[in-house]
C-alpha cells in the first residue's frame, strides 16, 4: 500500500521526493510486514509511483527470479560475454516458450521438456 510521497528540500539537488510504501502478505505460510523507501528525481502523486513500482516488480518477479532461481543464471560459471548472452536468451526463449504453452509452472515446463524434447523439434 503507497502511503504518500513526499516533497522534500535536499541538499542533492536531484532528489524531489521519497515514496513510503508498506507491503505485507505471506511468503509460503509465513506472514511479513515491511516498510520500504524509494527516492525518486521527479515530484508525483502516490498513485503515480504506485504503478510505476508495481511494474517493475511485475516484471522483476515473472522474469528475474525465475531465471536466477530456477534457471540458476547469477551462480553460471559462464566467464565469457557472447557465451553468458547466449545462456541467457537460451533461458528467456525457454522462458517464452512454456509461458508460450500456456504451462502456469516454470518447473511443470522443464519437467515436460525433460520427458519429451522431441515436442520441441516439432513445434519449431
Amino acid at each position: 500500500m503507497f502511503k504518500k510521497s513526499i516533497k522534500i528540500e535536499s541538499p542533492w539537488e536531484h532528489i524531489q521526493s521519497i515514496i513510503q510504501v508498506e507491503r505485507w502478505g505471506y511468503r509460503g505460510k509465513k506472514p511479513y510486514r515491511e516498510t520500504v523507501y524509494y527516492i525518486s528525481s521527479i515530484w508525483e502523486k502516490a498513485e503515480f509511483f504506485s504503478q510505476k513500482i508495481k511494474g517493475h516488480w511485475g516484471i522483476e518477479n515473472q522474469v528475474y527470479w525465475v531465471k536466477d532461481v530456477l534457471f540458476k543464471e547469477d551462480s553460471m560459471k559462464i566467464h565469457q560475454v557472447q557465451a553468458a548472452t547466449n545462456w541467457a536468451l537460451l533461458n528467456t526463449l525457454g522462458l517464452n516458450l512454456f509461458r508460450g504453452l500456456g504451462l502456469l509452472s516454470i518447473t511443470e515446463g522443464r519437467r515436460w521438456l525433460g520427458n519429451q524434447w522431441e515436442k520441441l523439434l516439432a513445434i519449431s
